[in-house]
């Protein structure tokens, strides 16, 4: 399938799946108080570590193996050995994390919440495991319609219940009310991904398929990662985490309205990552600089002049989003999403310098890189936290990425194995840190009056589009990032 075609079918999947979260929002931001609000993000993110265990790396040697190998016969055992070992390590990460809960309640104090409404989040993760590796063996395997049925029912179920169900219940009961009909949607959500698994085209689950010798081989690439993506996980959750240790649920209720609200970059950004993830691995298998090198670029070129930009543009939007849907309380966010949206035009920077690794067939450098961005997240937190609240662990997770992107790039410089032009990217990159830096800090008052934010609109806007017409490819933008 086309990449312009997939990237269609899974930005209207993605664009209706974040809008539940965008319209339920209002509505549980007062249905449940700022300490219940700030209870899930919390939750979520401790499983957001594990979630990169539960699969026992399997999420990217399927990615690596397939890389490598072209014809179906492989392709088969690869689909089949992944699936298995994935299924099996995600109900024991489950059933060992359920255990370590029941033993030592760490997880209900750490959230301020009752043994139910622990409980009650907890049912549902397994389900959540199973449905997300069907969703990768769909993406990788260019089912996009697939995928998209499947992912729309798993993300738009259960908020759109909650936010309803919730309402009839008193106060003190909503978030457990909240969180069991989460879980329920994941279970629902089982059954839907397995009648999309049958109308798949290679099943994951034919026995003939699976090679021990294969998944001994496999297994052991795929832990070599797991450190990495933990520590990559980590750099990417321990703001928030800090933030409910340091802070409080109420300032994690504001951490988690900005990015709720900051959809629209990270919106942009999984569907460019849903469809360049996939054909990357494609190129890459051909072996051939003169393909995969031309498209890498233009897409640094591409992913620069749109992302970066998008992050000024929230700082003029922010507060009046914010003043007009939701309570007074929550206005403290809208200086948090242009760090928010600059945090993803680092990471969308970084998915491409990150292809060196692909390229010579090497994790190793993964849990260096991530161990230094998670350093560079703990310090900036630990300092800025306990003074600016959300603030400090958001200009965290900004600093951390923005290392991890300097970092890919050199290491790609270093090995001259991913010789692209970054010029203009980095140029790119300090012109919009230094302006959202300018307008966050109130050196200028921006958000108050419509006028202020229209012309800023245009000017960053036409900026960005002309910036797109000079570097634009001969063939266009449109053949260059299509074909």
């Amino acid at each position: 399938m086309k990449f312009g075609k997939d990237l269609s079918v899974y930005a209207i999947s993605d664009l209706l799946g974040k809008s539940i979260g965008i319209i339920s929002s209002p509505l549980l931001t007062r249905f449940l108080t700022p300490d219940q609000f700030g209870a899930y993000p919390l939750l979520i993110g401790v499983w957001s570590i594990l979630q990169w265990i539960q699969y026992s790396g399997m999420e990217t040697s399927f990615q690596f193996y397939r890389a490598q190998r072209l014809d179906e016969q492989s392709r088969r055992e690869i689909l089949s050995t992944c699936t298995y070992i994935a299924v099996f390590s995600v109900v024991m990460v489950w059933f060992l994390f359920c255990a370590i809960e029941l033993l030592t309640g760490w997880l209900q104090s750490y959230a301020r919440i009752s043994q139910l409404e622990t409980w009650a989040f907890l049912v549902g993760l397994g389900p959540m495991g199973l449905v997300g590796w069907h969703l990768i063996v769909l993406r990788f395997s260019h089912q996009s319609l697939s995928f998209s049925r499947l992912n729309l029912i798993s993300r738009v179920l259960g908020p759109g219940l909650a936010s309803v169900i919730i309402s009839l219940f008193a106060q003190n009961d909503r978030l457990l009310i909240f969180l069991m009909t989460i879980s329920f949607a994941q279970m629902v959500s089982i059954y839907f991904s397995f009648r999309e698994m049958k109308r798949h085209p290679m099943s994951p689950y034919e026995r003939k398929f699976f090679s021990a010798r294969l998944g001994k081989e496999m297994t052991s690439y795929g832990l070599l990662v797991v450190p990495g993506a933990v520590l990559y996980s980590l750099v990417t959750l321990v703001d928030r985490l800090m933030l409910g240790w340091l802070s409080g649920n109420e300032q994690v209720a504001l951490f988690a309205l900005a990015s709720t609200i900051a959809a629209v970059a990270l919106t942009l950004k999984t569907w460019f990552s849903l469809v360049y993830n996939p054909h990357v691995i494609d190129w890459i298998a051909t072996k051939d600089p003169s393909i995969y090198l031309p498209r890498l670029q233009n897409i640094v070129s591409f992913v620069s002049l749109i992302f970066f930009p998008v992050a000024v543009l929230a700082c003029f939007w922010s507060r009046p989003v914010i003043g007009w849907i939701y309570p007074d309380f929550y206005l403290q966010a809208s200086n948090l999403i242009p760090w928010i949206a600059l945090s993803c035009a680092f990471s969308m920077v970084s998915m491409v310098a990150i292809v060196t690794t692909f390229v010579t067939r090497s994790p190793r450098w993964y849990f260096v890189v991530n161990a230094l961005a998670l350093a560079c997240n703990c310090a900036v937190g630990w300092i800025l936290i306990p003074q600016y609240g959300a603030k400090g662990a958001v200009i965290g997770a900004a600093s951390a990425e923005f290392s991890i992107m300097l970092m890919w790039i050199c290491i790609g410089h270093y090995r001259k194995n991913l010789q692209l032009r970054w010029s203009l990217a980095l140029g790119i990159c300090t012109i919009s840190m230094m302006a959202v830096i300018f307008l966050t800090e109130g050196s200028v008052s921006v958000g108050d009056h419509m006028t202020e934010n229209i012309v800023g609109t245009t000017l960053i806007l036409g900026l960005a589009l002309a910036g797109l017409y000079l570097v634009r490819p001969n063939e266009g933008w449109k053949m260059a990032l299509l074909k």
